[in-house]
């Protein structure tokens, strides 16, 4: 994983945070992996005990934040309670930190669901990016908000950009093969499509493992070809 200078930088200037603050939060972003309604409701319980250990800790509250947006999303919890408390933890997160990507992806993320404010969103998600380009889950956020504005060339690039940074994104790799489709490039479009169902075949996990995982990266040749139309090892 290639680190920004302006990442590194702000990397140094971050505060000390309680050790079991930190692994509760860690452990929170693990449980959300699988997007399931188990996996959230073990997520808000590990960040409830990062917060409890450290109040203020940004990224608990960015992480809280996100992954209360995700649940409504996905219609697992109550829109309006679920938006209302996303939008507080992403609030109290940047005040806390107001160069916090994840803080900012947050807001973003409740922007562009719940009454829907799409030129904010947008802002906030730029913003996320510039403070952490290295991520490859704003650019795709930002490419699925292009889309909805009606920019689908900017969200392909998007997409395109996302799966530079992580080859093995298959979610993004369903949402460019589905752009590409509505773009009418048919062709690319299925065998961006073929190459994440091959990665599924290899391993059905691959959607919830960590992109520096190392199962990940054996990977990467075969999702390279299969979005080319090659053959793993070949340009």
């Amino acid at each position: 994983m290639t680190v920004e200078p302006g990442e590194a930088a702000r990397l140094g200037r971050r505060r000390p945070v309680d050790s079991e603050a930190y692994v509760a939060y860690l452990q929170a972003r693990k449980a959300w992996l699988s997007r399931s309604a188990e996996g959230f409701a073990l997520a808000r319980r590990h960040f409830a005990t990062a917060l409890s250990r450290d109040p203020s800790f940004a990224p608990a509250h960015a992480g809280l934040a996100i992954c209360r947006g995700l649940e409504a999303n996905r219609l697992l919890v109550p829109a309006d309670e679920a938006y209302s408390e996303a939008r507080r933890e992403a609030e109290r997160a940047l005040a806390l930190d107001p160069d916090l990507a994840e803080a900012h992806a947050a807001l973003a993320l409740v922007l562009g669901s719940y009454h829907p404010d799409f030129e904010s969103s947008n802002r906030e998600l730029r913003r996320a990016i510039e403070l952490e380009p290295s991520n490859p889950n704003y650019r795709m956020w930002l490419g699925q908000l292009l889309v909805v504005e009606t920019d689908l060339a900017g969200g392909i690039r998007e997409l395109e950009a996302t799966l530079r940074l992580d080859p093995l994104f298959t979610v993004a790799l369903n949402s460019l093969s589905e752009f590409l489709r509505f773009a009418g490039h048919h062709e690319r479009a299925l065998r961006i499509k073929s190459a994440r169902a091959a990665l599924k075949r290899v391993d059905p996990r691959v959607d919830a493992c960590p992109r520096q995982d190392g199962r990940r990266r054996e990977f990467a040749d075969l999702a390279r070809a299969g979005a080319r139309g090659g053959r793993a090892g070949h340009p």
